[in-house]
């Protein structure tokens, strides 16, 4: 049997502009590191690596000024198109192409600046990836990847052992799981030079919106299904932390790193 969604999470769900204004402040300090870190000059091209519906390629190209051009390539046909379509009604100097990250549909040394945001959780491969974005990349110019580390994620929570269960069992179902703190060593050794890392942690206060940014609720109807927790367990940590956010006391984290790197 489901548990029926908490009011609450229902109230988010419903609410997009609520929900995205969420995100920009819970990451806006990360995303800001991100580009600062990339050193964008106007009249530059930039490539932004799984760019989904485009919004980092967009303020990108405000960085890059009416000389400059941002790309975003996907391997999603449906973001692109949502991208494209806003491009086209903004007149923004942004282009999309679809693409996967280990096989960049681009010459050799086409961008002054390649970044890549939570994009190497999902890749099976990420040194061909970050191969590819260095191929790409002009001598001299910038390669900045952004990632969490799922292994990072911390929630207080009252059954702390029940806890430590279902982070380990969401931490297997990404294909890189890891990837934050792989990024420095991926770096260095592909022969980048002046490889930097810098790492945030994001807090969170509210339990519907921690579900919805992590998919929690997804994961633990996953791990009732395959036996690893009970529904009643399931069920019980739900309310242990609903209650908490009614009571002001809810409480996680996660750390992302943004990591650089010069290209010889």
């Amino acid at each position: 049997m489901t548990t029926p969604t908490p009011p609450s999470q229902t109230a988010y769900q419903q609410d997009g502009v609520t929900y995205l204004n969420k995100i920009i402040q819970l990451f806006g300090g990360y995303k800001r590191r991100g580009f600062t870190f990339l050193q964008v000059s106007p009249g530059q091209h930039i490539l932004d690596v799984g760019c989904g519906t485009g919004e980092d390629a967009f303020a990108l190209a405000g960085l890059t000024g009416p000389t400059g051009r941002a790309c975003g390539v996907d391997p999603d046909p449906n973001m692109l198109a949502a991208a494209t379509t806003r491009a086209a009604a903004l007149n923004a100097p942004v282009t999309f192409t679809r693409g996967e990250a280990h096989a960049l549909p681009f010459p050799d040394a086409s961008f002054d600046r390649t970044r890549a945001d939570r994009v190497f959780q999902h890749l099976a491969d990420p040194a061909a990836a970050l191969a590819d974005m260095i191929r790409v990349t002009r001598p001299g110019g910038w390669i900045s990847l952004l990632d969490v580390d799922w292994g990072s994620v911390l929630i207080d929570a009252g059954d702390r052992t029940l806890t430590r269960r279902i982070l380990d069992y969401h931490h297997r179902h990404h294909v890189n799981a890891s990837a934050g703190i792989q990024l420095h060593g991926l770096l260095q050794r592909a022969g980048l030079a002046e490889v930097e890392t810098y790492g945030e942690t994001v807090c969170v206060t509210e339990w519907p919106l921690a579900a919805m940014i992590w998919g929690l609720d997804a994961i633990t109807t996953r791990a009732v299904a395959e036996g690893v927790i009970t529904a009643g367990e399931r069920d019980r940590w739900n309310h242990d932390l609903a209650e908490r956010t009614r009571n002001g006391t809810f409480f996680a984290a996660i750390t992302g790193f943004i990591t650089r790197g010069r290209k010889p």
